[in-house]
């Protein structure tokens, strides 16, 4: 079952539509897919990382100016010598 499993799920990710109805590929066409899915994936990668930058800035930010603030200096005040 283990086996039956681990090959259906490495046919799916190497390109290989059959599991949905499709055509099954040959390992060369499955080859171009895995390369393509890779580019892709590479290629937005920075973006995306940037984006998360921005979004942990704005969080950060948000969290600070508001009421959570107030959390973080009233945990101090309640142990002083565990935040030094």
């Amino acid at each position: 079952m283990w086996t039956y499993l681990s090959s259906y799920f490495s046919k799916l990710f190497a390109g290989d539509l059959a599991a949905f109805g499709g055509p099954p590929r040959e390992e060369v066409v499955a080859g171009f897919i895995r390369a393509e899915q890779i580019a892709l994936v590479l290629r937005h990668a920075p973006s995306m990382m940037v984006a998360n930058a921005c979004n942990a800035t704005v969080l950060a930010l948000a969290l600070w100016t508001g009421a959570a603030a107030g959390c973080l200096f009233r945990a101090d005040q309640l142990a002083p010598n565990r935040f030094p």
